[in-house]
């Protein structure tokens, strides 16, 4: 399929028309533990690196207001097929409680980064992937669905390191079905060695 064609498309099987679709995904949530492995394999992800090379890092993590969850939070894109490109989602994307409270902190080398928007979970997926569900194009909640590799990926930090395979897929609250684009513009951004120009993650 087209890589913009938006989950709210008409063209869809008219027999398909009117019926619900979910597609599940993962959120990573530091400070927590992958409450999926056995105890003994646990391993508590206390941040997560967007960018990390010899010379500059960013990374974000949960504001010391929020509270501990688990580091790996079911979220899921949902729509009625063939409600049309300005529909909005169903279902919530995240519905677990932990997500209206959870705060992101940003932090460049260490230190927390400057004009920073406070943020939680809500407020980013809200506006992307709710209010603009019908704009989300189909092949990127597959690939967010799909990135098996994304949990080694970041908490080995394989992909903060370099710019050319991302295991994970990353996003912003940008609407209108441009979270997706938007966060891969500001990775560009990172490893052409524009990280202050990016405006830093949203």
């Amino acid at each position: 399929i087209d890589s913009a064609l938006p989950m709210g498309t008409k063209a869809a099987n008219k027999w398909a028309h009117g019926k619900l679709a979910i597609q599940g995904a993962t959120a990573v949530g530091p400070a927590g533990y992958d409450i999926y492995l056995p105890f003994f394999f646990q391993h508590k992800v206390t941040k997560v690196q967007l960018y990390s090379t010899s010379k500059a890092s960013i990374t974000y993590s949960a504001a010391p207001s929020s509270t501990e969850i688990h580091a790996k939070i079911p979220v899921m894109f949902s729509i009625i097929i063939g409600a049309g490109e300005s529909a909005k989602s169903p279902l919530p994307f995240c519905s677990s409680k932990d997500c209206n409270g959870y705060t992101l902190k940003y932090e460049a080398n260490g230190e927390a980064v400057v004009g920073a928007p406070t943020l939680t979970f809500k407020d980013i997926f809200g506006p992307a992937f709710e209010e603009s569900a019908g704009m989300v194009p189909i092949s990127s909640a597959i690939a967010a669905s799909s990135a098996f590799m994304g949990w080694g990926g970041v908490t080995s930090a394989i992909i903060a390191e370099q710019g050319c395979i991302s295991f994970a897929a990353w996003t912003t609250s940008a609407k209108d079905g441009k979270s997706f684009v938007e966060a891969d513009s500001i990775r560009d951004h990172f490893f052409e060695g524009s990280v202050a120009q990016a405006g830093g993650p949203q």
